[in-house]
């Protein structure tokens, strides 16, 4: 809602409902596709068309529930969740926190200044935001503000707003046009790093944000159930997805605004 109320003021309600189509359309494409996959699995492995599970349920019968069978099986699963993914999250969390107060020697620093992180981009995560930023240059947002954030969202999405502020030492979200608040800044960065398409530009983030993993927590709870290999694979197929169709946007845009 703040990247497209920063990019698109007049137009906010409608791209957000326009985002919302894009990922029930993507939802369903990649349902066909995996469809599509599964029976040529089968036909490869030759099983019969006809073929009966075994898998049987036996459903108990209904009645009210009871207030201490769902306070201890929420406990439960709660416990099991906390213990779970929040080992993952609390290690993630500390590596980052780690790599945003290592310091990183420039030519603006002197001997008495450097050891102490005051902006993040001086620092190793700043660094790495740094490397992986002209990766996205081909879907217009190659800055290294947008590549932290990104990198920040694979704990949870919500945290690239978060990040975002952050990187621009910026506490308040204001008015569209103030060059000191998140959304002028965002606007500043997002038409450097464009050569002038923000529009595009910022579009082409929004696509890549709302199709890349969900959260740490997500990718966690798939290898719980599936394990390691399929939570990789979900993890590689969602980066591509997000990669290819903002990279494909931005520049078929450019292609057709000349």
């Amino acid at each position: 809602i703040v990247l497209a109320h920063a990019f698109f003021y007049n137009n906010a309600g409608l791209i957000i409902f326009l985002l919302y189509i894009i990922s029930v359309l993507f939802i369903i494409g990649i349902s066909l596709i995996c469809k599509v996959i599964r029976q040529l699995y089968n036909k490869k492995i030759a099983l019969p068309k006809n073929r009966v599970s075994a898998f049987v349920i036996h459903l108990p019968v209904y009645q009210i529930p009871k207030f201490g069978f769902i306070f201890k099986s929420s406990l439960t699963k709660l416990t099991n969740f906390l213990w779970g993914a929040g080992r993952v999250i609390i290690c993630v969390l500390a590596i980052m926190w780690c790599l945003q107060a290592i310091p990183v020697p420039n030519d603006n620093q002197t001997a008495e200044t450097f050891g102490n992180v005051n902006n993040i981009h001086n620092s190793v995560y700043g660094l790495i935001a740094d490397k992986t930023a002209p990766l996205f240059a081909p879907a217009g947002f190659g800055d290294w503000h947008l590549s932290q954030a990104i990198i920040s969202g694979f704990l949870a999405k919500e945290v690239v707003l978060g990040s975002l502020s952050n990187a621009y030492a910026i506490d308040e979200v204001k008015t569209v046009s103030d060059n000191n608040t998140l959304t002028g800044s965002l606007q500043n960065t997002m038409n450097n790093a464009s050569g002038g398409h923000v529009d595009l530009a910022a579009f082409s983030f929004m696509l890549f944000v709302l199709l890349y993993i969900p959260c740490l927590a997500t990718v966690i709870g798939i290898k719980s159930e599936f394990g390691i290999r399929q939570s990789l694979i979900t993890v590689l197929v969602s980066l591509s997805l997000a990669y290819i169709f903002s990279v494909l946007f931005y520049q078929i845009g450019i292609i057709l605004l000349g």
